[in-house]
């Protein structure tokens, strides 16, 4: 598949994100909502896409990094595979979470912002490794 930054990047700043996996990357459907409650407050997450068992989940805000921990420790507990896009009132603020999993090492929460104001050069190398060709599905 080739990686058409231009139209992911326009998905980005739009807010498109089932546009950016699924006609861009190579993703599979994923409606699945999920709730978790952090502190005695729900949460709710919508699901974006998924491949392979790594589901991607959409936030409707941005609450601080603690906030943000505690939601991603409840989302691992039923899915442990997982990208959440934190995403501001208009889209254009956004903040993407992922876990990297080390044998031997301990969890590393990582986490990139993206601003639809100044682009996403970061962001967008990040996306490229995520895309699936038709070719590489099946590996």
């Amino acid at each position: 598949m080739n990686f058409n930054r231009a139209a992911v990047l326009a998905g980005l700043k739009a807010g498109d994100f089932n546009a950016v996996f699924r006609e861009h990357l190579g993703w599979d459907n994923f409606g699945n909502t999920l709730e978790v409650s952090v502190d005695g407050q729900m949460h709710a997450l919508t699901g974006v896409a998924e491949k392979r068992g790594l589901a991607v989940y959409l936030y409707p805000g941005i609450p601080d990094r603690s906030v943000r921990l505690k939601i991603d420790q409840q989302v691992s507990k039923i899915s442990k595979e997982h990208l959440i896009i934190y995403a501001g009132k208009d889209l254009k603020q956004q903040i993407w979470q992922w876990v990297r999993r080390e044998p031997g090492r301990p969890h590393a929460n990582r986490e990139q912002t993206f601003d639809a104001d100044t682009g996403g050069a970061v962001l967008l190398q990040k996306l490229n490794t995520l895309a699936v060709s038709l070719a590489d599905e099946e590996s």
